[in-house]
């Protein structure tokens, strides 16, 4: 089995225990961010100006444990930089005695040999590194520190050396949608796998929460960068063909039943975009199993017919999300219109393709 089919025959397997999951209301996938700092400075990043909060590794074993007994199957740590945590080696150790999958989010810049040894001698079941850009000069700008490049180079050359695989992610924003096609390139030359995405976030831990306007992309670029992924606008169109229109809970993911974030202030919420409501495990004391009823218990809410979203045939369509509409309008009620010219020029683009179907027959 080739690598790519390996990561296609994970993905089905996810994908079949999380629906599973979802039915019985049985947590599977928990992220875990153990700190919410970086060594990288990148602007459009949600937790820039972050508090420099940190799990500790007692904290961590007492969460593996409970995952562990209600039988989670993923664990993620993130970051924030995770592997700039003094206690990482002793984390990972213990989740991958525990979970049977670990995924790490990383930059890949701190890969030292000591983290090599490790995940030979215990493989992440991923390792996602973040691609920011293609040389020195679009690199270093991005990530606003000098020299980080070579850094990330090496640290993909010691991964590569000694088999172990990974996959390359990038968030597209204003600043490096020109380099799409290097991206693209540089990954089939690494020969690894390769995704993007125009998703930026307001920042989490800014006062004003003002959202990266100056950032993220217009809504018609960002659906153009998805159609000109090999497949998208058929995969749209169906999602649009396939869409309940009588489907108006508020959540419609499956954020807060089988997956949880859990953040560097021991704050468990449903997802690391949705931050409030949020359940402490550090004041309420009843642990994560507690804690997952009263989010459930917290999501089991309706659109208000008043909402903008009620009758609204495109929510298939425009990456509806509450969490996403909290930072950015201050409710989970009020989408951004941001979400409703996304959704608007997604669905253009399918009855524009479905008139020239028609038009060719």
């Amino acid at each position: 089995m080739t690598e790519n089919n390996e990561r296609i025959g994970r993905t089905e397997f996810k994908t079949h225990i999380l629906k599973e999951a979802e039915k019985q209301k049985i947590l599977r996938q928990v992220s875990i961010e153990i700190l919410d700092y970086c060594n990288y400075n990148c602007d459009y990043c949600y937790v820039h100006g972050a508090n420099n909060s940190t799990i500790n590794l007692h904290q961590f074993k007492n969460i593996i444990n409970e995952l562990a007994d209600a039988g989670t199957l993923w664990v993620t740590i993130s970051g924030g930089e995770p592997l700039l945590h003094p206690d990482f080696i002793s984390m990972y150790s213990y989740a991958v005695k525990k979970i049977p999958y670990v995924t790490i989010f990383t930059n890949a810049s701190l890969i030292s040999s000591e983290i090599i040894n490790l995940f030979k001698e215990k493989p992440p079941y991923e390792i996602e590194i973040s691609l920011y850009g293609v040389d020195d000069n679009s690199y270093d700008s991005f990530v606003k520190k000098s020299g980080k490049f070579q850094l990330f180079q090496s640290g993909l050359d010691k991964l590569e050396k000694n088999g172990i695989s990974y996959s390359l992610k990038t968030t597209i924003t204003r600043q490096n949608v020109n380099f799409l096609p290097l991206f693209i390139q540089y990954a089939n030359e690494r020969g690894v796998k390769y995704r993007y995405d125009s998703l930026v976030l307001p920042k989490i831990f800014e006062s004003s929460s003002k959202i990266n306007s100056e950032y993220r992309l217009s809504p018609k670029d960002a659906v153009d960068a998805l159609l000109s992924r090999k497949g998208m606008l058929e995969k749209a169109t169906d999602i649009y063909n396939g869409r309940n229109s009588n489907d108006n809970r508020l959540y419609r993911c499956n954020a807060g039943i089988n997956s949880v974030a859990i953040d560097s202030k021991l704050k468990m919420s449903y997802c690391v975009a949705l931050r409030e409501p949020y359940y402490s495990l550090s004041e309420d004391g009843k642990g994560i199993e507690a804690g997952h009823q009263w989010l459930m218990q917290m999501r089991n809410q309706n659109l208000d017919r008043s909402d903008k979203c009620f009758n609204c045939d495109k929510k298939a369509l425009c990456r509806y999300c509450p969490g996403r509409f909290y930072l950015e309008t201050g409710s989970e009620h009020i989408p951004s219109e941001w979400n409703c010219l996304y959704g608007q020029y997604l669905y253009k683009k399918i009855m524009m393709s479905k008139e020239n179907k028609r038009g060719n027959i």
